[in-house]
């Protein structure tokens, strides 16, 4: 998002019509950080292969967290490993995971869709307005989830399809969340 390069990718399933409609990010050229949610179908398969800027590569292994529980976000992350390393392009590069000893160091984020559409920016929501949306939504409360928010009328059901995918700072090739 507003860097030459793509660290995105799609999960790629042997059934399109029953998955999770999930991306991830790439973090190693080979290896995915995604949510551990899109990493099983609702008939418990693992996704095959990832796609990233018009390359498809194999998934030799899904590790999730230990803690993960399926109705549950708590510990909602998961590794996949490829089955090559991705070669080493002007478009393709991992993003950086954001410096664990800072929180944040803003309390927002801007970020733009593509090269042409105006920046978005994004809001760290408060604790309580966090809490209050995850007790609606899936009746539990975390410490350790952070919430994300935007002004801007982003299109429709943009993250119902985008789970377990990246969320940068524009002009950084740090992932957050």
């Amino acid at each position: 998002v507003g860097d030459p390069y793509i660290s995105r990718v799609q999960l790629l399933w042997n059934d399109t019509l029953q998955h999770p409609k999930c991306s991830g990010t790439l973090i190693d050229y080979n290896t995915v950080v995604t949510s551990a949610s899109c990493t099983l179908n609702n008939r418990g398969q693992e996704p095959i292969a990832i796609s990233i800027a018009g390359h498809t590569v194999a998934i030799t292994q899904v590790q999730r967290h230990p803690g993960f529980q399926p109705e549950s976000l708590k510990d909602d992350i998961a590794l996949i490993r490829l089955q090559l390393y991705l070669k080493i392009n002007p478009t393709i590069a991992p993003a950086c995971p954001a410096d664990p000893t800072t929180k944040f160091a803003t309390t927002s984020l801007r970020i733009q869709m593509k090269p042409m559409e105006p920046k978005t920016q994004l809001f760290l929501q408060s604790k309580q307005r966090c809490d209050d949306n995850q007790r609606s939504t899936n009746n539990i409360t975390d410490e350790s989830l952070d919430c994300w928010s935007t002004d801007y009328n982003m299109i429709p059901g943009l993250c119902e399809i985008d789970q377990g995918g990246p969320l940068f700072s524009y002009g950084h090739m740090e992932l957050y969340g």
